[in-house]
């Protein structure tokens, strides 16, 4: 192989050793709901001429002094061949994160 090529190989191959370091928590939060003390779904959305997309974050206040957040969904998608005004866009991108909300409060039972 060539020299550059090799490198990267090495490299590689010295990364994959690290992997089992990566952990990634398979619960939304390490407490349960009904313990927390305050839970808030916080919701965004946004728009360009290409895409738009929403995303879904929970919040949970414990009873010590803390609060965990985690991603909850996403959503993305790409934009109509039909141009739109960035302003329809944006509405669109209301209407996706809305029905994730919507959904979001169902699946975990949120009021």
């Amino acid at each position: 192989l060539p020299d550059d090529v090799d490198h990267l190989w090495v490299k590689w191959k010295q990364e994959l050793e690290e992997l089992p370091l990566i952990n990634v928590p398979r619960a939304l939060v390490p407490v349960a709901l009904v313990e927390a003390k305050r839970v808030e779904l916080h919701a965004f959305c946004d728009a360009s001429e290409l895409a738009y997309g929403a995303v879904i974050y929970l919040r949970v206040e414990t009873s010590a002094p803390l609060a965990l957040v985690s991603l909850v969904t996403a959503k993305t998608r790409v934009a109509p061949i039909k141009r739109l005004s960035l302003p329809r866009l944006e509405l669109m991108g209301a209407l996706v994160v809305a029905r994730l909300v919507h959904y979001t409060q169902r699946a975990l039972s949120l009021p």
